[in-house]
């Protein structure tokens, strides 16, 4: 009678084990994609503030300090500036990036603003806002290819690389 007990008490501990960790990743995945989302939406609205601020400026990006302290008149909501999966690290805008792309030579995925991840989380990937104002989700190796691209093709049309932490 004692080993059923005890048999039986061992199969309901690990079913309790069992659902708390399945409960517990799911949670995790949840927060995770939610954190993902918003900062989506952050980006989305600090490319909405630096296309108001190209239309009021000629349809140039800000490039310099004094204009990037004027852009962020345009920004509504400040705590769009921080990251919620990484709120140490900040966004990142890449000074140089012309809005008249007819003729500044720039194609629609230029990328324009940065996801910062600390580089222990890289492998998880990052988001970069395009010229065109899209929101794209790029593994750790595929981000550092464009990002090479980008760079190199700005070298060689001798343009102003610099990358801008928004915070």
């Amino acid at each position: 009678m004692r080993h059923k007990f005890t048999l039986i008490f061992i199969i309901v501990v690990a079913l309790i084990v069992l659902a708390t960790f399945i409960g517990f990743t799911s949670y995790t995945r949840a927060s995770v994609e939610r954190r993902r989302a918003e900062s989506r939406e952050n980006m989305a609205t600090i490319y909405q503030a630096l296309s108001a601020y190209a239309n009021d400026h000629a349809h140039t990006f800000p490039n310099d300090p004094a204009q990037m302290r004027e852009f962020l008149k345009y920004i509504s909501e400040p705590q769009c500036l921080v990251n919620p999966s990484w709120p140490d690290e900040s966004y990142i805008y890449v000074s140089g990036v012309r809005s008249d792309s007819v003729n500044a030579g720039n194609a629609p995925d230029t990328m324009i603003l940065l996801e910062s991840v600390p580089a222990q989380k890289q492998k998880q990937g990052r988001l970069a806002v395009t010229l065109d104002g899209q929101v794209h989700g790029y593994s750790e190796s595929e981000f550092e290819a464009r990002l090479e691209t980008q760079q190199n093709r700005w070298r060689v049309e001798d343009r102003r690389w610099q990358l801008v932490p928004l915070r």
